[in-house]
């Protein structure tokens, strides 16, 4: 008999799927090549877990487009997904100005497989009484590791970093299904 699943996906910048950095100045395309390296610290994952899916460059124009993503499990069940997406253009002489558009957004993402209906009861019950306080502090991490990275690339491209505070979830508050 083929294992059902049920899978939750709750996303980080809810209620916006993505966040969006919009940047003109010298070298827009220079994040690329610290991309990977800055997901792979803050991510605290290996090389395996990151995948530069997408990239084009077009020479007749110096137009570009840059896609990657990235998997952090934490446990069995739960992975953070983080997608970036980057387009713009960009001469031959990085010195010149440019400008990108980048958007970037997370999914936390929790998948568990069961057989039959007293399997899925039984991760109900586990469920209430555990899982969704431990998923609560796993969506908190990884509100904060979106923001760093959010940081690093704002850094990168010389832009001002935003504040990246503590996130916290209400006592009583949590992951009602």
């Amino acid at each position: 008999m083929a294992s059902k699943k049920l899978v939750y996906d709750d996303m980080i910048f809810a209620p916006h799927e993505l966040k969006k950095i919009v940047y003109s100045g010298p070298n827009p395309f220079g994040f690329k090549d610290k991309m990977v390296n800055v997901l792979k610290r803050v991510l605290e994952i290996r090389s395996p877990r990151v995948w530069e899916k997408d990239l084009r460059w077009d020479t007749t124009d110096g137009s570009f487009y840059y896609e990657v993503e990235a998997t952090k499990p934490f446990d069995r069940w739960t992975t953070l997904i983080f997608r970036m997406r980057a387009w713009g253009s960009q001469g031959d002489d990085p010195k010149k100005m440019g400008s990108m558009t980048l958007k970037y957004g997370g999914v936390l993402r929790t998948i568990v497989p069961y057989s039959h209906s007293l399997h899925k009861s039984f991760w109900w019950t586990y469920s209430y009484l555990f899982y969704n306080r431990q998923r609560q502090k796993y969506f908190e991490i990884s509100k904060r590791m979106l923001l760093t990275i959010e940081n690093a690339i704002r850094e990168i491209l010389g832009i001002p970093p935003q504040k990246v505070e503590r996130v916290t979830v209400p006592k009583g508050a949590g992951f009602n299904y």
